[in-house]
């Protein structure tokens, strides 16, 4: 019996958290079309990329068909994408322009990923959307120098539970994960050598993403979920079991 390869979409798929990502899926048999602007260090089996800037909507939906006619659909997607003020600047520094860039990409370039990705899954009553948000969009966690992340990320957990309950009718799962730890990404490329050493490895997230790419439909969503606390999540187990018994 052949057993027809999933497809995964991932943006921002070609460094850090969204290459660990890439590469695991990879590896686990999935087709990957990474939307990027730039290329990963390597191709691996089933990998294509996709160049384009997720702020241009238009560009997304070609991105989107081409993905669709080279491998027949999209089952998850993952919306890893995003930028961040390099030099951390207080909301009273930081220019005007830097915010709206941010904002155009971290919230504007997710959502018409969503809502792209979501019109193909629709017509298939399923698949699974993943964006991947962060702790310090939680409340409790706001830091000095990183309001304009921290903004544009704490819209996607919102908008992870908007989509949900609308996209729920379609079998259409939206979760949102993040590390719930400091990640070795090139959000921390102010610290030292040492300090960076002492950070999580990317491939934090990938056993709990790719959980959340394998659920059925209306089995969890509308949920966020962090490292650091998924394993306690009754169904997300019991989903685990099932995908990495494949």
């Amino acid at each position: 019996m052949v057993v027809q390869r999933r497809t995964v979409l991932i943006t921002g798929g070609s460094s850090g958290i969204g290459w660990a990502l890439s590469e695991f899926f990879a590896i686990k048999g999935w087709n990957v079309c990474i939307v990027d602007v730039q290329e990963p260090v390597r191709f691996l089996k089933g990998m294509r990329l996709f160049k384009a800037d997720i702020r241009d909507i238009d560009k997304v939906k070609i991105v989107i068909e081409k993905c669709i006619r080279e491998f027949g659909g999209i089952d998850a997607l993952i919306n890893n994408a995003g930028k961040t003020d390099k030099n951390h600047r207080r909301l009273l520094d930081i220019p005007y322009e830097t915010w709206r860039d941010i904002i155009s990409t971290n919230i504007n370039g997710t959502f018409a990923c969503l809502r792209s990705c979501a019109e193909t899954m629709k017509e298939c009553r399923r698949g699974n959307i993943v964006n991947i948000t962060s702790l310090l969009a939680q409340r409790g966690f706001a830091r000095i120098g990183d309001a304009v992340y921290s903004t544009s990320k704490a819209a996607l957990e919102m908008l992870t539970e908007c989509a949900s309950v609308e996209l729920l009718e379609y079998g259409i799962n939206v979760n949102s994960a993040y590390p719930g730890v400091p990640v070795n990404t090139g959000f921390f490329d102010y610290l030292s050598t040492d300090e960076r050493a002492k950070l999580a490895e990317p491939t934090i997230m990938n056993e709990l993403v790719y959980t959340l790419c394998n659920l059925e439909p209306g089995e969890v969503t509308g949920r966020s979920f962090s490292v650091t606390n998924w394993l306690e999540d009754s169904a997300l187990l019991k989903a685990r079991k099932r995908a990495f018994a494949e």
